[in-house]
């Protein structure tokens, strides 16, 4: 699952390096506090039992009716001659290479980690990609982004 949390989109509009944390209370037999936090940004190989823990919170519903919290289910694609589902890897976390080109340019539009972008601009190919990357990386910097 990947989950893409843009800050900027909040009502009034927060900062791009916000993020959202929260804490469980430990279960019986168990004294260890579980904290989670959501950074601005794109999680890929987000933890379904975390969201299952968090997407029924007030604010999580708000963030997404809203438009800032955005879930998107992590699918290869499937091309002529191209192994089955079952046999195509898992995507790697540095790469967005396996993704289709629409939600790999949403995935980017919606990064603010400079790291990450860089490491997908590495991994992938396509001009279209690399293009979005380095445009997204230029508003980053510049502080428009």
């Amino acid at each position: 699952m990947i989950i893409v949390y843009r800050p900027d989109l909040d009502n009034p509009p927060m900062d791009k390096d916000s993020s959202l944390g929260f804490s469980f209370m430990p279960s019986a037999g168990n004294r260890k506090v579980e904290h989670v936090s959501l950074s601005a940004g794109v999680h890929r190989d987000f933890d379904s039992a975390v969201w299952d823990k968090i997407k029924d919170k007030d604010v999580i519903k708000r963030l997404l009716s809203l438009g800032a919290i955005r879930i998107e289910e992590e699918k290869p694609t499937a091309h002529f001659g191209a192994p089955s589902a079952a046999e195509v890897p898992t995507p790697k976390n540095d790469s967005i290479s396996d993704l289709s080109l629409t939600d790999a340019l949403r995935l980017i539009e919606d990064s603010f980690d400079l790291d990450q972008l860089k490491k997908w601009d590495a991994k992938d190919k396509r001009i279209r990609v690399k293009n979005a990357v380095s445009k997204r990386v230029t508003a980053i910097t510049t502080g428009n982004g």
